[in-house]
Formats: C-alpha cells, sequence, structure tokens
C-alpha cells in the first residue's frame, strides 16, 4: 500500500511506499492503481475471536462502515462486502 504526500504535477503524486504494515514491491507498467479512500470513523472493538479464514467480524459499532470499505485488524486489509446491525462480512487476503 503507498499513501500519497503531494501531487507535484496534474499527472503523477509522490507517494510513501509500504505504509501500514503493507511491503514495497515492484509493479510492472501499465498494472492498474486502485485508490483507497482513507475516512476516519471510531475505532470499534472485534466481539470475538476471528479465525484466518473467518468472513464475518462482529464489531461493537458498525456504525459509519459501509459496503466497499476497507477495514484494517492489525496488519491484515479486509474488504468489507456487507453490513448487518455489527455484523460486518468481508473479503480476506485481496492484498496478500
Amino acid at each position: 500500500m503507498m499513501g500519497i504526500t503531494s501531487f507535484p504535477t496534474a499527472t503523477s503524486m509522490d507517494v510513501t511506499r509500504g505504509v501500514e504494515g503493507t511491503n514495497a514491491t515492484a509493479h510492472n507498467n501499465g498494472e492498474s492503481v486502485r485508490a483507497i479512500e482513507i475516512k476516519v470513523v471510531d475505532q470499534t472493538d472485534t466481539l470475538r475471536d476471528i479465525t484466518s479464514s473467518q468472513t464475518d467480524v462482529r464489531i461493537t459499532d458498525a456504525s459509519g462502515f459501509n459496503i466497499n470499505d476497507y477495514i484494517k485488524i492489525d496488519n491484515e486489509l479486509l474488504a468489507i462486502t456487507d453490513v448487518a446491525g455489527n455484523d460486518l462480512t468481508v473479503e480476506r487476503g485481496r492484498y496478500g
């Protein structure tokens, strides 16, 4: 994951690589770049242990979490695919 630090021109950006516990790796010309919007919500806690393959995450307060948002638990990024009450359904392993 890269964090954008500035836009020096209309078609370029300066980045910090390897943010949020990820590793900087080589990328080939022409690879897609996906923007991940960072929004700050109040931090919440999980309400039960989560196995390495589990895709449902129960949290204390899901207000502010939406489908297609990403959450981070420890060093893992998870994509939210559904929100029902305080239960999130997530896709795991999307970014390694």
